[in-house]
């Protein structure tokens, strides 16, 4: 297993590089795979023919992660159809290509980390966000999670000064709550070595003394929970930010001066999906697991996802602040530049 580190300039670059590298392909091309969305059959006729023709088109950027969930809920319900659009879900081979596939105007609308589209928005693209797809907890336990080993001596985050921490990447949200929490310990983030691992690789590398803490996202943090070596020293995304956004939808501004209306029914339809799921837990589970793939009882372990399109602007700005503070920005932005009104219907 290759354990590597890195820096934030990398990770800017990175940014930057590809999303200017496909927006400069052509707004064009269409996506490679596009995969129309599940019409549910809701009603027939001449009404059903009518509304297929009136129906607005909207092409949304999907990945095989639970948090997206009710993208497929609203689909399957007929959420979309109910509210007049046309849904088409363009895959995609993996979070770094959804925001650019909008610059680009391959796709319209796509769930995004909120610090990735923030970073983009400040190199100059003009994404905004349409609307609040999940949340960190408030307080307690989270999905996202800080492990050790038991037999580490580590027995807080008090104790990981010149420790090696796994993060996904450095330089992005996840690896910004761990900074602040150190912080908040007493820790400067120079003084812990950072090395980037993907999610999967994670339990490994900390049984195998590879690394002394990983922070790591579900459904990795319901398998490491349930490990007897391994235990929970901290919740870096709530203890760093409370309910902090940790999932969002996206489009860009070009797309939204013509498209407001496709955005409002966009939302107005996963506001109903969002509503079903949490009144109905045992199906929530149900579709997760039909959408992403994964069995049944492995999400049935997982944490709830916490879907919440309730935008506190304050929470918002103190994201901005942070990022700007660890140098992930270089813009004193305002959160009402970046929350797009249909966030707040």
């Amino acid at each position: 297993m290759t354990l590597r580190t890195g820096n934030i300039g990398k990770y800017l670059g990175f940014v930057a590089a590809a999303l200017a590298a496909l927006a400069m392909a052509g707004c064009d091309k269409q996506p490679q795979e596009t995969a129309s969305a599940t019409q549910p059959a809701a009603q027939s006729g001449e009404q059903s023919s009518a509304q297929a023709e009136s129906a607005i088109a909207l092409n949304i950027g999907t990945l095989k992660i639970a948090a997206l969930s009710n993208l497929y809920a609203a689909d399957r319900l007929g959420y979309f159809q109910q509210e007049g659009l046309k849904a088409t879900f363009s895959p995609m081979g993996g979070g770094a290509e959804l925001l650019p596939a909008v610059s680009a105007g391959k796709i319209d609308i796509t769930l995004s980390i909120p610090s990735n589209a923030i970073q983009a928005r400040d190199k100059g693209f003009d994404f905004q966000m349409v609307m609040q797809n999940e949340v960190a907890a408030q307080q307690g336990s989270d999905s996202q999670a800080v492990f050790v080993n038991k037999d580490s001596g580590i027995e807080s985050v008090k104790d990981l000064k010149g420790k090696r921490i796994a993060v996904n990447f450095i330089g992005n949200q996840m690896w910004l709550s761990m900074v602040e929490v150190l912080k908040e310990n007493g820790i400067d983030k120079n003084e812990v070595s950072f090395i980037e691992l993907p999610f999967p690789n994670m339990q490994d590398a900390l049984v195998n003394k590879q690394v002394d803490a990983v922070f790591n996202v579900e459904p990795f943090t319901s398998r490491m929970k349930a490990a007897p070596e391994l235990k929970v020293i901290s919740y870096a995304a709530v203890e760093a930010l409370p309910g902090q956004p940790v999932g969002t939808f996206w489009a860009s501004g070009k797309w939204l001066e013509n498209n407001r209306e496709a955005a409002e029914k966009f939302v107005r339809a996963m506001h109903k999906a969002n509503e079903y799921l949490a009144q109905n837990p045992d199906e929530a589970r149900k579709m997760v697991a039909e959408f992403t793939g994964l069995k049944l009882e492995v999400v049935e372990k997982m944490g709830p996802i916490l879907w919440n399109s309730k935008v506190d602007m304050a929470t918002w700005q103190r994201l901005l602040d942070l990022m700007k503070e660890y140098k992930l920005i270089d813009a004193d932005m305002k959160a009402q530049e970046v929350v797009y009104p249909t966030a707040m219907q």
